[in-house]
C-alpha cells in the first residue's frame, strides 16, 4: 500500500470517528430534549410536561418553598384545574394583568422591571414563563372564587356580634370612611385583544380627566359604554385589602388605577374621606375576618371538588 493510500485510509478513519462522536452528541441532546418535553401528567387531557415540572421545582426552591417534585406536580395540577374552571365560567386573564403582577414582584424584589426579573430568574435556571403561568392561574382563580363567594357566602349579624364580644383587645378602633363612586369601561364578552386595549385607553383618559365627583359623569359621558355607579359610604375595613391600601393614597376627587374584572376596567373615585372611630370601626375588621375565613373555606372546597371530578393520568 502506497503512502498516499495509507494517508487516505487514516483520513477516512478520522472522519468516521468524528462523525460517530457528532452523532452520539446529537443523539444525547435529542434524547435530553425529548425527556424534558415528555408528558408527565394529563389533567382532563391537558398536558403537564417534564419540563413544566422541572421548572416549577426550581421556582419553588428559589422562593424558599418545598422544592420537591411532588409539591411542584401538585401545584401544576391545581393550576390546570383552576384555569379550566375559569374557562368554563368565561373568565380570562389578559397579558397586561399578568405583566402588572410581575411588575409588582419586580418592585418588591428590587429588580425594578419585568425584564430584569426575567434575567434574575434565568440566572437561576428558571424560565419566566413558569412564573407567568403561576400568576395567570392565581388571578383567574381569584375571579372564580369571588364570583362564587358573592353568591354563596353570607355572614350573619349574630356571628359578627359574637366575634366582637370575643374580641378582648379593648383598644379603640379607627378607620377611614369613604364616599365612593365607581366607573366601569364596559368590555363585551368575547372581545378582541384590540378592543380590550382600547377600553383600557378609555379608562386611563377618564382617570386623567376626573378631578372631583361633581365632574365625573360629564367626563364619563364623553365616551361610549361607560357606566357610573354611586357606591355610597364605605369604611376602609369593608374594602378588599389591596383596594384599601390604594385608596389610602388617592386624594379626594381622584381615581384609583383601572382594574380588569368580568365587567371591564373598573375604577373607584374618592368623593370624600374622613377618619372615624367607634362601633363601625370595630365591626368592619371582624366582619372582614369572618368573610376571609369563609372565602378560604370555599376556595379549598371548590378546588377539592374539581380535583375529585378530574381525570388525572400520571405517565
Amino acid at each position: 500500500m502506497t503512502i498516499i493510500q495509507l494517508c487516505r485510509v487514516a483520513a477516512m478513519s478520522a472522519i468516521v470517528a468524528l462523525t460517530g462522536s457528532v452523532l452520539v452528541a446529537v443523539n444525547s441532546t435529542s434524547a435530553a430534549a425529548q425527556s424534558t418535553q415528555r408528558i408527565a401528567v394529563l389533567v382532563n387531557d391537558q398536558a403537564i410536561s417534564e419540563f413544566d415540572i422541572v421548572q416549577r421545582v426550581r421556582l419553588l426552591t428559589l422562593t424558599g418553598a418545598s422544592g420537591s417534585r411532588s409539591a411542584a406536580t401538585t401545584e401544576l395540577i391545581e393550576e390546570r384545574l383552576k384555569l379550566q374552571e375559569a374557562k368554563r365560567l368565561g373568565i380570562s386573564v389578559t397579558e397586561q394583568e399578568v405583566d402588572d403582577a410581575l411588575l409588582g414582584i419586580a418592585k418588591r424584589t428590587r429588580t425594578g422591571t419585568v425584564a430584569r426579573l426575567g434575567q434574575a430568574l434565568s440566572a437561576n435556571g428558571v424560565d419566566i414563563r413558569t412564573l407567568r403561568d403561576r400568576f395567570r392561574a392565581e388571578i383567574a382563580w381569584g375571579q372564580v372564587v369571588r364570583r362564587r363567594f358573592r353568591r354563596e357566602v353570607r355572614i350573619r349579624e349574630a356571628d359578627i356580634v359574637a366575634a366582637m364580644r370575643d374580641d378582648e383587645s379593648g383598644e379603640e378602633q379607627r378607620t377611614v370612611q369613604y364616599e365612593l363612586s365607581q366607573v366601569i369601561t364596559v368590555i363585551p364578552a368575547n372581545a378582541s385583544n384590540t378592543l380590550v386595549a382600547e377600553r383600557k385607553r378609555v379608562a386611563d383618559k377618564i382617570r386623567q380627566n376626573v378631578t372631583s365627583c361633581s365632574n365625573l359623569r360629564s367626563v364619563a359621558s364623553a365616551f361610549r359604554d361607560v357606566t357610573v355607579r354611586d357606591l355610597g359610604t364605605q369604611t376602609a375595613n369593608q374594602l378588599p385589602n389591596d383596594m384599601a391600601e390604594e385608596l389610602a393614597g388617592v386624594p379626594v376627587g381622584r381615581t384609583s388605577s383601572p382594574r380588569k374584572t368580568d365587567n371591564g376596567y373598573e375604577m373607584v373615585v374618592v368623593c370624600d374621606k374622613a377618619e372615624v372611630t367607634g362601633f363601625e370601626a370595630a365591626r368592619t375588621p371582624i366582619e372582614n375576618e369572618l368573610r376571609n375565613e369563609q372565602g378560604l373555606i370555599l376556595a379549598r372546597r371548590l378546588l377539592r371538588d374539581l380535583r375529585a371530578d378530574a381525570l388525572i393520568e400520571y405517565r
